[in-house]
């Protein structure tokens, strides 16, 4: 009589050489008849699942796509802002210089015309009009002379350069500025290099 193994071998999808014993073979046989069983019994219920696996999958392709499009936009935002900030920093000095020309083109014409003032009186009215026209336009940008004699000295404003004797002044006083010092908005560009009383 031949055994149920060497019957099945013939029939059984499966390769029973991949098993250890009959024991293991019957056993996944029978996982696979109930598998099979379940198939014919349920068979809405698988189609709608294979819908819903669809679905998702579906989905999961379209968030792929969508972040893939989000990713390129990040990347072209920090590239743009990046781009931005480049020619801020290239371009930051093109409005002071902008207010810079018109005393360039005083100058000159200061020189130009130095030859043709005979007057040396004509020569420094235009000298200090072109200073005072400096001035200005720096004034408009933000930069602010600091103010220093007369005033009580303050290192964050003034530096100093001596101490000198002077009875009309209070000690500590700034009595004497070497140097003009300039405030720019609210940051000092440079200390007033000033003479202090002792």
């Amino acid at each position: 009589m031949e055994r149920p193994l060497e019957e099945n071998k013939k029939n059984n999808t499966f390769e029973t050489k991949n098993f250890r014993n009959e024991k293991e073979f019957l056993t996944q046989r029978a996982k696979s008849e109930v598998e099979r069983t379940e198939d014919r019994q349920y068979p809405e219920e698988i189609k709608k699942l294979q819908e819903k696996i669809h679905e998702l999958e579906q989905e999961k392709l379209n968030l792929e796509e969508t972040n893939l499009g989000l990713t390129a936009e990040i990347s072209n935002i920090k590239k743009r802002t990046n781009r931005e900030i480049g020619n801020m920093a290239v371009y930051a000095n093109s409005e002071l210089l902008a207010k810079l020309l018109p005393l360039l083109d005083d100058l000159e014409r200061s020189l130009n015309y130095g030859d043709a003032i005979r007057q040396p009186e004509d020569f420094m009215s235009g000298v200090e009009l072109v200073y005072q026209n400096f001035r200005k336009a720096l004034e408009q940008t933000g930069l602010k002379p600091i103010e220093a004699v007369g005033k009580q000295f303050d290192y964050n404003f003034h530096e100093a350069v001596l101490q000198v004797e002077k009875s009309d002044a209070q000690p500590g006083t700034v009595v004497e500025e070497v140097q003009k010092g300039y405030i720019y908005k609210e940051k000092v560009l440079r200390h007033s290099k000033v003479f202090v009383n002792k």
